[in-house]
């Protein structure tokens, strides 16, 4: 059995749970070209060609995780640090290959946490999370999917980052299992970037970082500045320090949030 947590950590697998998902693999490829042209009628050409290439870049994403194997000896590194960046470079080569197959002037909307879009990387970490503080290299700019796209595609990759001050969100709890549930974020605290934005007259809105000499100095600074921020993903912690301005394109910022609903196995 694969543990919920690591679920997307092939890095993390022994031999025996590789070599069963190597089989799901090629089971899969073998039913999906055998049945193409039934396929291509049930639905068409461009759908079946988009997911011949995420059985393409999974295959990559496996080999490449393999491909360290003798090149890290280090568990947390290989578990944390080879993991993120495998997975987000497939990412970002999987949504390269989709935008040239839908055409030269086709758009695409991408959804996913920040720590995998943004376009510098940076974080600076305020706790060792790890035993190694290998937390700070995994978000080294070249590891994650924003990167390699602003690499590829430049000033047309536009990222709009989220940040939030208080309420709950649906999220896994490490103390529970990692089950979903909702969790609650207390109201940001000073000196946090969300701190000053919870400040703000308005309960949301939409902030661009393209600051020129119209903004304020001390405005500029700040956003262009290592600050503290929250950062959501199995718990709301306020552990990161980054660059706003170098980070995202523009932020979107709720004051208050609530939890989706959440649905027992059984639903």
């Amino acid at each position: 059995m694969i543990h919920k947590k690591n679920i997307w950590n092939y890095s993390s697998f022994d031999k025996e749970k590789r070599d069963s998902v190597k089989l799901a693999y090629n089971i899969l490829v073998h039913k999906f070209k055998t049945n193409k042209t039934q396929y291509i009628k049930n639905s068409d050409k461009k759908k079946y060609a988009i997911n011949s290439l995420r059985l393409t870049v999974f295959k990559n994403f496996m080999q490449l995780n393999e491909s360290f194997d003798s090149k890290s000896h280090d568990v947390t590194e290989r578990i944390d640090f080879r993991s993120l960046i495998v997975r987000d470079s497939c990412n970002a080569q999987l949504i390269r290959s989709i935008l040239k197959l839908e055409g030269e002037n086709s758009k695409m909307i991408i959804m996913a946490h920040s720590g995998h879009l943004s376009k510098n990387g940076f974080l600076r970490q305020m706790e060792n999370t790890f035993s190694v503080n290998s937390f700070y290299k995994l978000f080294k700019p070249t590891g994650i999917t924003g990167w390699w796209l602003n690499e590829m595609i430049g000033s047309d990759y536009y990222f709009i980052g989220y940040q939030i001050g208080q309420g709950y969100f649906t999220g896994f709890n490490p103390q529970k299992e990692y089950k979903m549930e909702s969790i609650y974020i207390a109201p940001p605290e000073f000196p946090s970037v969300n701190y000053y934005l919870s400040k703000a007259n308005k309960k949301y809105y939409f902030l661009p970082m393209n600051f020129n000499q119209n903004t304020p100095k001390n405005v500029a600074f700040y956003f262009y500045s290592f600050q503290p921020y929250y950062e959501i993903g199995a718990a709301n912690d306020l552990k990161y320090m980054q660059t706003n301005a170098e980070y995202y394109d523009a932020i979107i910022y709720c004051n208050d949030v609530e939890a989706s609903v959440n649905y027992t196995e059984s639903e």
